[in-house]
């Protein structure tokens, strides 16, 4: 629910600061990326250790698009690690705005993404083994390592790629980003204040092809707390009165429900289905779909694969 909570936070911070969130921008696949992306990436999921001669890289959504083209992806603690950083030490995303940072932190702070996210199908998913082989041992990133780390990673390069190559327009921040003096993740969590001007100059410094970058107005005050985290869905008579040239505020279709290429819960998803009351239509779907799963054990955390198959089966609750 963290990263629902952050990711949402960041939605009204944007918001606040003029921009106008607008609908579902395509997602890069492979097959199908263009030239020299699709090279990049492909060099990148070898690198990785990748074992299919063709494989089908299939990310979902982005996080946040906005009406003017921008793309803003919220990077949480997981991505953060040693096959991240070989997709950024290549010669293409030289010139990528958030190289640096990020070549730091998965360097710096590998140990916090080992210590949260090493169990269950944060480690290793069936697809994620189809990609890269199987798993090594729990929190060893020696020899065969997560199969899911390396997921995660060849989906972030693609973007990247599609990015360095200026198919779109995309702004990465992470949690472990200060913005003012508060780490952003914290701030989106309501553990500290929101400096907007600070969040709004971290985007336009990272922002690859900037010429195109959609500005905010300029923010109301310095900043915000995050207690209560803006839903995704804001209606209209929520919105501020005033927001200059940024007056239409349409959540995209992606930052309303969860499509994110992480790992989710079954509260995550049974809230997003509308069924937070009662967990069981939800369950029963996964039981359907997964029938080899072991009784009474956790779902949770949800692998891609699981989400989708829930989502086919199950139809909102109106």
């Amino acid at each position: 629910m963290a990263r629902l909570q952050r990711q949402n936070a960041l939605v009204d911070a944007l918001h606040q600061l003029g921009f106008q969130l607008g609908r579902n921008l395509p997602v890069p696949r492979l097959p199908g990326l263009p030239e020299p992306a699709a090279s990049w990436t492909m060099d990148a999921y070898k690198q990785l250790g990748g074992v299919l001669r063709t494989p089908v890289l299939k990310p979902l959504g982005w996080d946040i698009t906005t009406t003017g083209g921008l793309i803003v992806e919220l990077d949480e603690e997981q991505h953060f690690n040693r096959y991240r950083a070989a997709t950024l030490n290549t010669s293409w995303a030289v010139h990528l705005p958030w190289r640096e940072d990020y070549l730091a932190y998965c360097s710096e702070l590998e140990h916090i993404a080992l210590k949260g996210h090493s169990g269950g199908g944060f480690w290793s998913s069936e697809g994620s083994v189809d990609q890269f082989g199987p798993a090594g041992p729990r929190r060893s990133l020696e020899g065969a390592g997560s199969p899911r780390w390396k997921q995660r990673a060849i989906y972030d390069a693609l973007r990247d790629a599609a990015a360095a190559a200026g198919s779109v327009t995309l702004a990465r921040v992470s949690v472990h980003d200060r913005v003012g003096a508060a780490r952003l993740g914290d701030a989106l969590r309501g553990h500290a204040r929101l400096d907007l001007r600070a969040l709004h100059a971290l985007i336009t410094s990272r922002t690859s092809n900037r010429d195109h970058l959609a500005r905010g107005t300029r923010p109301q005050r310095d900043d915000v707390r995050s207690n209560s985290p803006a839903r995704l869905a804001t209606s209209p008579d929520e919105r501020p009165a005033s927001q200059g040239d940024a007056a239409t505020f349409e959540p995209t279709k992606s930052a309303r429900t969860l499509t994110n290429d992480d790992f989710v819960t079954v509260k995550d998803l049974m809230r997003e289905l509308g069924y937070d009351d009662d967990g069981r239509v939800v369950r029963a779907a996964l039981r359907r779909a997964f029938p080899s799963h072991p009784k009474n054990s956790r779902w949770d955390p949800l692998s891609p694969d699981k989400v989708s198959a829930v989502r086919r089966s199950v139809s909102p609750k109106r």
